[in-house]
């Protein structure tokens, strides 16, 4: 009956079975990969990103002689003013203490992640030792960053 009219029985099965499996493997090459690509870029930079914050805030609240450059182990005398950074869209927040001195990046973010560091948020807090004038003072990077990176709104 269908070879009457050209077509085979054999040549229709085969486009109704070729035709889904090519477009479902298609839909798979393109949304699998990216799936992947796309979360591996959300959760793996966060702690690569914190280390590099605490090195440019240790950096930051070091003192720099226009003689010496800039000497690791010897605290700034005013940190709020040279720890001053002009933060990154990305959403996290930091507080840098040293003695009675505090600075914060995104003081409100900062205030609001703290309690919810287990659920949402993941911390990264360092410590070390500077040498000032007073003696010896430790100085604490605590900073906190979402468990999924976004920008501020």
């Amino acid at each position: 009956m269908w070879s009457k009219h050209g077509v085979s029985v054999k040549l229709f099965l085969f486009w109704v079975i070729y035709i889904p499996l090519t477009a479902f493997a298609v839909i798979a090459l393109i949304y699998i990969p990216s799936a992947e690509f796309e979360d591996g870029i959300s959760k793996q930079p966060i702690p690569l990103d914190a280390f590099i914050m605490e090195k440019r805030l240790l950096m930051k609240a070091s003192m720099f002689s226009p003689v010496l450059g800039l000497e690791e182990d010897i605290l700034a005398s005013d940190i709020k003013a040279s720890a001053a950074l002009e933060l990154p869209e990305k959403r996290f927040a930091f507080n840098l203490s040293a003695g009675n001195q505090a600075v914060y990046g995104n003081r409100g973010l900062y205030e609001d992640a703290v309690p919810l560091v287990p659920i949402s948020f993941d911390r990264f807090t360092a410590s070390r030792t500077f040498i000032s004038p007073t003696g010896p003072v430790v100085v604490t990077i605590d900073q906190v960053y979402p468990k999924r990176y976004g920008k501020l709104s």
